[in-house]
C-alpha cells in the first residue's frame, strides 16, 4: 500500500543537521498523508538527507509546516509518494507557521515508514 506525503500541515518533531558524515533527518511527529484516498498521518516519520546542508534557524524549525516543496531532477512537488527514496540531489523548503524557514540542499534523500509507523485516519470536518 502506498501513501502519498504532503508537506503542507505535517509537524516537526525534531531537525537534526547532519555531522561527521552523519546524514540530516527530519522527524516528523505527525506526517500528512493520503492513503486510498483517505486523509490521514503517519506517526512518526523520518525523512533521511545524505550529505545534507541546511540554512535557517534549525532549532526554531519545528511544528506545523504551512507550505513546503520539494525540488528534484523530475521537478518540483508538494508532495511525495511513500515510499520515497531520490534519484538524486534534492532541495526541500520547509515554511513553518511560526514563522521559520528551512532550506535543505541534500545528494538524496529517503522517506520509508518503519515497522513501528501507523497510519491514523484524520477525522478533521
Amino acid at each position: 500500500m502506498s501513501d502519498i506525503l504532503f508537506w503542507h500541515n505535517s509537524e516537526v518533531l525534531l531537525v537534526t543537521p547532519g555531522e561527521a558524515g552523519q546524514p540530516a533527518r527530519v522527524t516528523l511527529s505527525a506526517a500528512a498523508v493520503e492513503r486510498s484516498g483517505v486523509a490521514g498521518f503517519l506517526k512518526p516519520l523520518v525523512l533521511v538527507l545524505e550529505q545534507a546542508r541546511l540554512t535557517g534557524p534549525v532549532s526554531e524549525c519545528i511544528g506545523s509546516i504551512a507550505e513546503g516543496f520539494c525540488q528534484t531532477g523530475a521537478g518540483m512537488s508538494r508532495q511525495v509518494p511513500l515510499p520515497w527514496v531520490s534519484d538524486g540531489s534534492i532541495q526541500l523548503s520547509l515554511q513553518f507557521r511560526n514563522g521559520s524557514t528551512l532550506l535543505i540542499e541534500a545528494a538524496s534523500a529517503r522517506c520509508v515508514p518503519s515497522a513501528d509507523t501507523r497510519f491514523i485516519e484524520s477525522y478533521a470536518c
